[in-house]
């Protein structure tokens, strides 16, 4: 595994982590994504050559059209062709697209409701949409906003190793949550010694991401344990997720919000929370970027 000082603000115990690795039925990276990977090392790239590596793999091309088309991308006219998808993106946009559409791949159920791959997959294109969306509105360079997208798809990464590997734990939780009225996260942490995110972050750490998609990762519930407080990839996919968690849940309390306040208030955007949940995608459809 790699050390990365990023994990040392998410940091998980030494008996957890070889828990972690000892499960095998880990999620690993896709195999077209590490083909992606060696296309781009090539001294020039040929976008015709990435529309055809990622065209091999049908579910995940459908599944790159679908997020290209989702109204948060400001599409005007449907994009039908991985040809057209990749050369309107970008590769490191289809690259973020890729892996996790190839991450959440593997079907099947879990004993938790809501936390099937499938499930977790919908709920990343949300969240990573409206990232993606989020870091633009706030004139985020490209590699941000590229950032901001794949940690949005990715955030949920953690919850399919507790499916892998601690299923039980997982189901622990929920219950403890639903006891204590507390938020799962927390009832992880106290189950189980770490919440999902960290472990996701874990995950994205040994696969070699950038240090700032693993920290938006792992930092997607509490982004002020970061110790960073400035307007990135990692704020960004926090007020997705935060805005979509409150809006799913009806929550207009602010004790019981998702939204890290610490965090909030220091980036000066506390304000502008009612706007982040009322942001929906159809009112940004007509718009293009």
């Amino acid at each position: 595994m790699n050390d990365r000082a990023v994990m040392n603000n998410a940091p998980i115990s030494p008996d957890l982590e070889k828990r972690i690795e000892a499960i095998s039925s880990l999620p690993t990276l896709p195999e077209i994504y590490n083909q992606l990977i060696k296309e781009l090392s090539a001294s020039e790239v040929s976008m015709n050559r990435i529309a055809d590596i990622v065209s091999e793999d049908v579910s995940i091309s459908a599944k790159l059209l679908q997020v290209v088309n989702s109204a948060f991308f400001g599409i005007q006219n449907e994009i039908k062709s991985v040809q057209q998808a990749a050369t309107y993106l970008g590769v490191d946009t289809v690259k973020g697209i890729v892996l996790s559409a190839g991450v959440y791949s593997g079907g099947g159920k879990s004993i938790v409701p809501g936390f099937s791959p499938v499930d977790l997959y919908k709920k990343g294109v949300a969240v990573g949409s409206k990232a993606r969306f989020i870091a633009y509105s706030f004139g985020l360079v490209r590699s941000m906003i590229d950032d901001a997208l794949t940690a949005g798809l990715l955030h949920d990464v953690g919850k399919l190793v507790l499916i892998a590997g601690f299923e039980q734990e997982l189901l622990s939780s929920v219950e403890y949550a639903k006891k204590e009225n507390v938020p799962l996260h927390v009832a992880q942490e106290q189950v189980l010694g770490a919440n999902d995110a960290v472990i996701g972050g874990f995950l994205l750490n040994s696969w070699g991401l950038s240090n700032d998609i693993v920290e938006a990762v792992a930092f997607h519930y509490t982004p002020s344990k970061s110790n960073k407080f400035e307007f990135d990839a990692m704020a960004a996919a926090h007020l997705s997720f935060a805005s979509e968690y409150d809006e799913e849940h009806h929550i207009d309390d602010p004790s019981r919000s998702a939204f890290d306040r610490v965090y909030t208030d220091t980036l000066g955007v506390t304000d502008q929370l009612a706007q982040f949940k009322g942001l929906s995608a159809q009112a940004v459809a007509q718009q293009r970027f």
